[in-house]
């Protein structure tokens, strides 16, 4: 990506680099000479060198603060100091330039940096094209020491200030696109997909996205690969179509409730005080008990129907949930394999018991139902495609028999628990699931059984096979949606982004942002250690300029 540098000052005159006057004041200390003397040593002016001892008289700070901040070792302080609030507050942090205005100013490190609007702008620009520069360096130079493999991706679009292409690596989370493009048709994505991976040995054989026509018609033809629905348009669809109605049913049955209550408790009090009078009054007695007897009928029936809500409302919560649930290559219950058809046939029962509660809401939310299972068969072809791909890299791998076996039946579902339970939101899960991958991996861990016969670097071969077999199945896109969110945050606080801000942004997150291994989306991805970002910055942005003078001379008045 081609980004416009920021200008540089040609006026060598007037502008000094700040290390060089730090050098030259820390010498001056020193010097037994005269000022004349020093300036043909050092090959300055004196009159610049006079005028660098002004800045520091005409200070109000302690001696020994201005001592240090004009030091070598102060500077570099400074300078460090500086960039990190450039990248980590106002670029990483989203913190404003009217922000770190008042910061310096309330520190007083406003008289060592000029902490005007087009100063800052200019730093601002300088540590974006900066950063942006080191990730275009990396991914060249990584892309040709990374290992030739097949990925699997995440692909959406948002709309910040215009159509923005988002796709991500799904193991690593390692933004491969991020651009602003003028539509969002079938042969934009080809293009830009192509671009990106350019130069990169990797081949894409599965996304996972929306069922947007001009996506999945890319997925399947310009790149080839599976396309993979995403649980979470499905459940969301499901969701739109019964959940508020069931509960805003609840909300009128009880509502209906109270009201009879109610005036089951005003006839209880007429008659009370009709049996309290004296004097009874002329005419046909009002038979209270019949009326009571028969409001207290009502509210009867009425308890019914809630609870008749109130069961609808959970098992359409349960068969939503379940079909999250049943989509995995594997039992998460047992651990076995299942079958796509079995998964279909399991996935239709649940639509049935959803179907069947909805069907008293109206005809439109039946349409989002019938919209949501027109997927079933396409979850099924993402777990033959699982199984599918497991086998090629299998037979890539050459394994004997019991090798295989022990990976099929063991390692791989155990690898694919451990990684389904870190995603689930369910705690009472995930400690389930982990629970039956220990004992999937009881064997592996002691050694015995048939893995005591393996070395230890046949037992790690295998294992990061497992693992490697385990991640191939993808079903949400909830990195890149979550990146979209952020996408959308930066533009709220900024009401633009520019493709040079863009772009910072996404290598911030590929070579900056960690995970708790300390590990980096572009060293997992790559796999392979990269150049310190942020020390790349140091020695590429340019150091802060000085304020003018007649600012000390204003607070001096």
């Amino acid at each position: 990506m081609i980004v416009n540098s920021p200008k540089q000052n040609t006026n060598s005159a007037a502008q000094w680099e700040r290390t060089r006057v730090a050098e030259v004041l820390d010498k001056q200390k020193l010097w037994e000479g005269s000022l004349v003397d020093l300036a043909k040593e050092t090959g300055i002016p004196r009159t610049t060198i006079q005028h660098w001892n002004a800045r520091t008289d005409l200070s109000d700070l302690p001696p020994a603060m201005v001592e240090f901040f004009e030091s070598s070792v102060g500077e570099e302080f400074l300078h460090r100091l500086f960039v990190s609030l450039m990248f980590d507050l106002h670029e990483h942090g989203n913190a404003s330039l009217r922000c770190l205005t008042t910061f310096l100013r309330k520190t007083q490190l406003d008289r060592f940096i000029s902490v005007s609007k087009s100063s800052l702008e200019r730093a601002a620009r300088n540590v974006q094209c900066s950063t942006i520069q080191f990730a275009d360096q990396e991914k060249e130079r990584l892309s040709k020491l990374m290992p030739e493999k097949n990925i699997s991706i995440a692909e959406d679009e948002t709309f910040p200030n215009g159509t923005c292409m988002v796709a991500m690596e799904l193991r690593s989370n390692f933004i491969i696109l991020e651009r602003m493009v003028p539509d969002r048709k079938t042969a934009t994505w080809d293009s830009q997909m192509e671009d990106a991976l350019k130069g990169m040995p990797v081949k894409v054989i599965q996304s996972v996205g929306d069922e947007a026509k001009s996506l999945v018609r890319h997925v399947k033809a310009g790149l080839g690969a599976h396309h993979s629905p995403d649980t979470f348009h499905i459940q969301q669809e499901v969701t739109k179509a019964g959940s508020a109605q069931l509960k805003l049913k609840i909300k009128r049955e009880t509502e209906k409730l109270v009201k009879l209550n109610k005036k089951t408790e005003k006839l209880e009090k007429k008659q009370t005080a009709h049996q309290s009078l004296d004097k009874k009054p002329v005419g046909r007695p009002i038979d209270y008990d019949s009326l009571i007897n028969k409001s207290t009928e009502l509210e009867r029936d009425q308890a019914e129907q809630i609870r008749a809500a109130i069961q609808n409302n959970t098992d359409f919560h349960s068969a939503r949930i379940s079909i999250s649930d049943i989509y995995h290559p594997y039992n998460i219950k047992s651990g076995i394999k299942q079958a796509p058809l079995l998964v279909g046939e399991k996935l239709n029962n649940a639509f049935d018991t959803i179907e069947n509660i909805v069907s008293e809401t109206g005809n439109a939310f039946e349409k989002r139902i019938a919209k949501a299972r027109k997927l079933v068969s396409a979850m099924e072809a993402t777990i033959a495609f699982y199984f599918a791909t497991v086998a090629i890299i299998l037979d890539q791998k050459n394994y004997d028999q019991q090798s295989r076996m022990l990976l099929e039946d063991f390692l791989i579902p155990a690898c694919y628990l451990e990684f389904a339970a870190s995603k689930s939101n369910d705690k009472d899960k995930a400690i389930d699931m982990r629970y039956l991958k220990k004992e999937l991996m009881a064997e592996y861990d002691s050694r015995a059984g048939p893995f005591s016969l393996y070395t230890s670097r046949e037992m790690d071969d295998i294992l990061n096979t497992a693992k490697e077999c385990s991640a191939v199945f993808q079903r949400s896109s909830s990195a890149v949606e979550g990146r979209n969110g952020q996408l959308s945050l930066n533009y709220h606080n900024l009401h633009r982004l520019s493709d040079r801000k863009l772009a910072c942004l996404t290598a911030i997150h590929n070579f900056d942002t960690r995970r708790a291994d300390c590990t980096t989306p572009a060293e997992r991805f790559f796999e392979e250690k990269h150049g310190d970002l942020f020390e790349y910055l140091l020695k590429n942005v340019k150091r802060a300029g000085r304020p003018r003078i007649r600012s000390f001379l204003k607070r001096a008045v």
